[in-house]
């Protein structure tokens, strides 16, 4: 009787697993088949992926095939994973790392939305551009605040509005001689239907210019100062799903090296929600 009750155990664990591994293939099956949706009806958006042979009837899957021929050494793999919303798969196509695109697919309704353009998806799965590896580091904070400031600019009305300010340094720690490097931030304040961005504002960034004639050594630092555009105080009224400032790191070296991630980020809607 034992070994009946066995046997029919391990059956129906086979059977559970076939399951999910058919609705795992099928939120794949959906999402490759689905049209590419541009972020916005921009036609310049649509002739740059006409330029690499998309059309406006492009699917997914042929997205993924650019990807594939314009990145050949970068080995991608397409897979799902199921979530805690019945029915709903996270789809990837991403490297060994984790870098790359995904995909919410609801494979009841066949409703497929790109995790990449949707800021509160990407939050909602914890999916973020912050570098793991420490490649750069900041430190020497001499300013790191949110807060209410009079608008800067010619333009302004020198209304009071939500920025963030960082004065600080970053050390190299690539191992790696860089001729080109810029540091940007961006405030983000994510709502289900819409994201508010403050990002730096003209006279952020570096405060030496990095070039092949003034390389960017491993181990030293670089002061950097950043104040974002202001966020109108309207926003403060309402209840944001997440409140994030991010600090992000281009740079490249003559060689074929090239680095773009986040090196910093600060969960702030604690700090927004005092700001009322």
């Amino acid at each position: 009787m034992k070994k009946l009750t066995v046997i029919f155990g391990l059956m129906m664990l086979l059977a559970s697993c076939d399951f999910f591994e058919y609705k795992e293939k099928k939120a794949i099956e959906i999402c490759q088949r689905q049209k590419v949706q541009f972020q916005t009806d921009n036609i310049w958006e649509q002739l740059g992926l006409a330029i690499y042979g998309l059309s406006a009837d492009a699917t997914w899957l042929d997205y993924a095939n650019m990807l594939t021929k314009l990145e050949p050494n970068k080995k991608k793999d397409w897979s799902a994973e199921k979530t805690t919303e019945k029915d709903i798969y996270v789809v990837a196509f991403a490297d060994a790392q984790g870098w790359g695109h995904r995909w919410e697919v609801d494979i009841e309704h066949k409703i497929v939305k790109h995790i990449n353009l949707n800021e509160y998806l990407c939050r909602k799965y914890g999916l973020t551009r912050f570098d793991p590896d420490y490649n750069f580091q900041i430190t020497n904070i001499v300013t790191d605040t949110i807060k209410l400031e009079k608008e800067r600019g010619y333009y302004s009305n020198n209304s009071m509005k939500v920025v963030y300010i960082l004065k600080a340094s970053i050390i190299n720690k690539t191992g790696k001689i860089l001729t080109s490097a810029d540091v940007s931030g961006t405030l983000q304040v994510i709502f289900k239907d819409k994201t508010i961005e403050g990002e730096s504002i003209w006279d952020s960034g570096f405060k030496s210019k990095i070039s092949k004639s003034k390389p960017w050594h491993p181990g030293t630092e670089k002061e950097f100062f950043i104040n974002t555009k202001g966020i109108e105080l309207i926003y403060l009224d309402y209840e944001p799903e997440y409140v994030f400032f991010s600090v992000n790191v281009k740079a490249e070296d003559p060689i074929g090296f090239s680095y773009n991630k986040a090196i910093a980020e600060h969960d702030l809607k604690r700090k927004w929600k005092s700001l009322k």
